[in-house]
């Protein structure tokens, strides 16, 4: 789609918009010596948008070529679908069509001829490499499964605009998809939401009886066994050792 389709001073502008709001602004802007570019309102335009506008030099066609000449993206895209992948061991190429295409690198003709891929094998070296990239993951972050939440059992949710679980809410039922549950809030508002915008809430112990009562006596135990009397007077090895070194030699 041509960006000048009017040659009206005003008329860059406000295609660029539409480009810089999609895409970010530039900070460097290389175009040709057209009116529409080289028009007040176009330099009022950059100094509003912040970027530098940079412009060939005049009656001379050939400095265009920095404008024309860019990166082709169906060269790059076409290297990349060449390319074999570390997850499959094949190019996406070749699982698409079933033999290589041909690049601007120099390949053998063989490499071109038709080659059946074990799609079976694939599949099984793509789940492969994807468990050790989950396994590697896990281990590095120290990841742990998280436990499944049963019907009835009590929440706090964690809604958008707030920075902790606030909202009490139950759990209704589980969807097939991993971790995804429907709760009920308090005033009847029924949602759904992944496990990791819900926290249990602890639930007290089943036999109350079994906590003490601060008024209760304590038994407090002891790990080291009695003191024998009969020992009491007793030096150990290490005492009667200093003791003969102290008479040998009292200073």
């Amino acid at each position: 789609e041509p960006l000048l389709t009017s040659t009206l001073p005003e008329g860059p502008g406000h295609r660029l918009k539409g480009m810089f709001v999609r895409w970010r602004i530039p900070l460097d802007l290389v175009s040709d010596n057209v009116t529409q570019f080289t028009s007040t309102e176009f330099q009022d335009f950059t100094r509003e948008y912040g970027f530098v506008h940079k412009a060939s030099s005049p009656h001379y066609p050939q400095g265009n070529s920095n404008i024309l000449k860019q990166p082709d993206p169906h060269l790059a895209l076409m290297c990349n679908r060449a390319t074999p992948s570390t997850a499959t061991g094949v190019s996406p190429a070749l699982l698409m069509t079933g033999r290589e295409i041909r690049t601007t690198l120099q390949m053998m003709e063989s490499k071109l001829q038709a080659a059946p891929v074990d799609r079976q094998k694939v599949r099984q070296k793509d789940n492969q490499t994807k468990s050790a990239y989950r396994f590697f993951h896990d281990c590095h972050h120290s990841a742990q499964p998280l436990p499944t939440l049963q019907p009835g059992q009590k929440v706090r949710i964690k809604l958008d605009g707030e920075k902790g679980w606030k909202t009490p809410a139950k759990i209704i039922a589980k969807y097939k998809e991993p971790c995804s549950y429907t709760v009920e809030t308090e005033n009847g508002t029924v949602l759904r939401r992944n496990q990791r915008h819900l926290q249990a809430v602890p639930q007290p112990t089943d036999r109350p009886d079994q906590l003490q009562s601060p008024d209760s006596p304590v038994e407090l135990t002891s790990s080291f066994p009695p003191e024998d009397s009969s020992d009491s007077t007793a030096r150990s090895p290490v005492q009667r050792q200093l003791k003969s070194i102290n008479k040998k030699n009292p200073f």
